[in-house]
């Protein structure tokens, strides 16, 4: 399977009166159109997504729909409380083995989950210190072993340089 870790674009950081906690903090206009450009640029490498998954957080779930967007991505856009930024690692890799057949997965979710779930997946031979906003790392995925080998990291602040 081909295992696609995706980080959320960039966010408002401080919480207001409309926004009063972390779930609901949103997209930035910058953070949309760098999310745009960037994954219509690397639109081919992600065409191949079969599946979407997201945590429930606003931030990503919009992230994860512009990705839908971008590479014309006809499924549903699952929430899953396993890529909360808060959630437990070996939650998140048991919820790709339990993916079942799919040739590709898309995880959108947050740091330092994404680093974390990369360095696990693959026993962090040759991965990123940490995902930028955005960052996305192609895994190729094992899930009778939960292990897999790093394919390709890619992140707006190179790509679209």
């Amino acid at each position: 399977m081909n295992l696609f870790l995706i980080r959320h674009a960039a966010a408002i950081e401080d919480l207001n009166h409309n926004i009063r906690s972390d779930e609901e903090r949103y997209l930035t206009a910058s953070g949309r159109i760098t999310a745009r450009k960037f994954f219509k640029h690397h639109r081919n490498l992600l065409s191949g997504i079969l599946h979407i998954l997201t945590s429930p957080f606003l931030r990503a779930v919009q992230t994860a729909e512009i990705l839908s967007s971008a590479i014309d991505y006809e499924g549903t856009i699952e929430p899953a409380d396993e890529l909360r930024a808060d959630s437990a690692v070996g939650k998140a890799i048991d919820l790709v083995c339990s993916a079942g057949n799919v040739d590709s997965l898309a995880l959108v979710g947050h740091e330092p989950m994404m680093s974390m779930l990369l360095r696990a997946t693959t026993g962090g031979n040759g991965t990123p210190v940490g995902f930028s906003k955005c960052g996305t790392a192609i895994i190729e995925f094992f899930p009778e072993s939960k292990s897999g080998r790093l394919k390709k990291y890619f992140d707006p602040k190179t790509s679209l340089a």
